[in-house]
């Protein structure tokens, strides 16, 4: 039938279940066809093609068996082809947070499908590619054409598309509240390599003095540099002022003759230390001249 491909597969294993691998011999991306036993395959150009057929033993009774390999290569003749099929704008992958894309395809007129994660059913007459929807994982986009100056011929391309989740950035090592007079400190984020702003500027260093009492905005930018998918994480922190605090009762000189008193001091719920030692009392004949 034209440029179809039918194949009938008769290998059988001594003992156990196969597995295949088919080589079409066109150059054509490794689909979910590929691994089936009596696959179709749709030739794009006409030509002499080898078929490679590799099977596996994969369960048996005999652990000898499994992983057994056995090959053979067939060559077929394609005579007649219909018009060779050019998706139109589908990348290869795309970041799960990626724009849908309208599917198209010349020549016009024939359906899309899409079986997700290379499994199940396919979804059929499907006109939108949607990252978000499918989800992370290899995705097959199938277009069917019909050449309709001879219904035996008919064409399909296969596209297999990836879709790459996103990077999962953190500023856990970023505490939620600093006091003011925290010394500055050199911004880190998970994983590394990631830019920071704070309050929308380009920073690498946060400096609590220098921003002042008040909340603030950390942003961690981050790309993973093997799918170049991105995402930004936020933290609020807030830095908090420095307390005034100032003696209630204490002077700065007694009389030898004066009594202890309790100290106080403002505000209130602090704690004193009198020459390194914790008290809350003043004693002065105690403490003696000096």
């Amino acid at each position: 039938n034209c440029n179809v491909a039918s194949f009938n597969n008769t290998s059988t294993a001594c003992d156990g279940t196969l597995a295949y691998e088919w080589d079409f011999g066109d150059g054509s991306p490794v689909t979910s066809e590929n691994t089936k036993k009596n696959p179709v395959h749709y030739y794009q150009a006409t030509g002499s093609y080898d078929v490679k057929l590799r099977t596996t033993i994969i369960t048996s009774s005999s652990d000898e068996n499994i992983g057994v390999v056995a090959e053979e290569t067939k060559t077929i003749v394609i005579n007649k082809v219909p018009p060779v099929i050019t998706f139109g704008s589908l990348s290869d992958k795309y970041c799960i947070d990626a724009p849908n894309v309208t599917l198209s395809a010349t020549p016009t007129g024939g359906t899309f499908s899409i079986l997700k994660n290379q499994t199940g059913t396919p979804l059929a007459n499907q006109t939108i590619f949607s990252p978000s929807a499918l989800g992370a994982g290899k995705h097959e986009v199938r277009y069917e054409y019909q050449d309709p100056t001879d219904l035996a011929c008919k064409s399909v391309k296969v596209a297999v598309v990836t879709v790459n989740a996103l990077p999962t950035p953190n500023l856990d090592a970023i505490q939620s509240s600093y006091c003011a007079d925290v010394p500055p400190f050199t911004l880190v984020g998970s994983p590394l390599g990631g830019t920071f702003k704070v309050n929308l500027l380009p920073a690498t260093i946060f400096n609590p003095a220098q921003l002042g009492a008040g909340n603030h905005t950390v942003t961690y930018d981050f790309t993973d540099a093997t799918t170049n998918c991105s995402k930004s994480v936020t933290k609020p922190v807030t830095i908090n002022p420095v307390p005034t605090v100032t003696f209630g009762n204490v002077r700065d000189a007694y009389c030898l003759a004066g009594s202890a008193f309790t100290m106080q001091g403002s505000p209130t719920g602090g704690t004193f230390k009198v020459n390194g030692v914790t008290t809350t009392t003043f004693d002065i004949p105690a403490l003696g001249i000096g």
